[in-house]
């Protein structure tokens, strides 16, 4: 971990990861004489940082790891905001990430600032560096993917940031007035571009990819394949996955009194420690017209303290959260979605 000033960390053993608190109320020293002043670009100016060793910031000897859209699931589009993305045209043998949020809950007023969570999946194959951001305070539960090789978590944020993450790979914590969730940057309270500038910094490495919402809570890098059709999420004993459960129109309809079509109910299931105990669950057919039973030894994340913890999307793209429970089974190494309640 990058030394900081004032820094309190603890590391605590938490169900095989690390949780990572960042108590900061100084800047990250860098060796510039700008004494915890954020760089902002170099000496020619043209928005990318130099990052410190000669090289070219955009090397181009290779393509971006294709992912699946959205990276941000549930940006709250129902209140006005929506996701910003931009990706290089070409990328190194390591690959830079950031997403940036400035908020993942909205009862934060004066100088109350309660912890909002965050779950991120990363699941792309070969070497990357990920970095989240945040201005209200927040916990990024953080899973990586067996085929991902991640160097190093960077997370850059003005208030309070916690990483429970793989004990394996180091975390940085950047304390900064630095945010980003739009580019271009909006002016609305934030700068990406100087977030950009710490994150290209703390990696050593140009920015492949920036996805950003000003208030969004789950953020997915899967990886983009069009044959063979992927088994399904990696998963096993105890283990916390992202699902996603394709809830019909006629149930948006009677059930979430929507008629504007199908909806999605996602967000991460936990499941069972022994995954022979396997429950059922009674739900209505496709068509609404009898109940039917599925199985499950996966249940959706319930410690939000709401009766559901995941998010409902519409079929206009905005997202309700806390408003269902996705269930699922885990046979085999992989999890599938089995069904869904409200």
């Amino acid at each position: 971990m990058s030394k900081m000033w004032w820094t309190v960390a603890l590391v605590m053993p938490l169900a095989g990861c690390q949780q990572l608190f960042g108590v900061l109320t100084g800047g990250m020293h860098h060796d510039d004489g700008t004494d915890g002043d954020v760089i902002t670009g170099d000496d020619d100016d043209d928005g990318r940082v130099d990052t410190g060793d000669g090289r070219d910031p955009d090397p181009g000897r290779g393509e971006v790891t294709p992912v699946v859209d959205p990276v941000i699931v549930d940006c709250d589009i129902r209140a006005g905001y929506e996701v910003d993305t931009w990706q290089a045209d070409s990328a190194g043998d390591t690959q830079l990430w950031l997403a940036g949020v400035y908020q993942t809950r909205d009862d934060h007023r004066g100088g109350v600032h309660p912890m909002g969570e965050a779950d991120v999946t990363f699941d792309l194959p070969g070497s990357h560096v990920l970095a989240l951001s945040s201005y209200e305070p927040v916990t990024w539960n953080v899973r990586i993917g067996p085929d991902s090789r991640v160097e190093k978590i960077v997370v850059v944020g003005y208030l309070e940031q916690v990483v429970n993450a793989d004990p394996n790979i180091p975390v940085e914590i950047h304390e900064s007035t630095a945010c980003g969730y739009s580019l271009p940057y909006n002016g609305g309270g934030c700068d990406t571009d100087e977030l950009i500038a710490v994150v290209e910094r703390a990696a050593g490495l140009p920015l492949t990819r920036f996805d950003g919402c000003y208030d969004a809570t789950t953020i997915q890098y899967l990886p983009r394949v069009d044959d063979p059709q992927p088994e399904g999420v990696p998963c096993g004993p105890g283990e916390r996955v992202e699902l996603s459960y394709d809830i019909p129109a006629r149930h948006m309809a009677m059930g979430a009194s929507d008629p504007s079509g199908p909806g999605v109910c996602t967000g991460v299931v936990q499941f069972a420690r022994d995954l022979d105990q396997v429950g059922v669950l009674g739900m209505m057919s496709e068509d609404y017209s009898q109940r039917v039973e599925v199985e499950y030894n996966g249940w959706g994340d319930n410690t939000c303290g709401a009766a559901h913890c995941n998010t409902l999307i519409h079929a206009d793209g905005s997202a309700e959260r806390q408003m269902c429970t996705v269930v699922g089974m885990c046979e085999n190494g992989f999890a599938r979605a089995t069904g869904y309640t409200w």
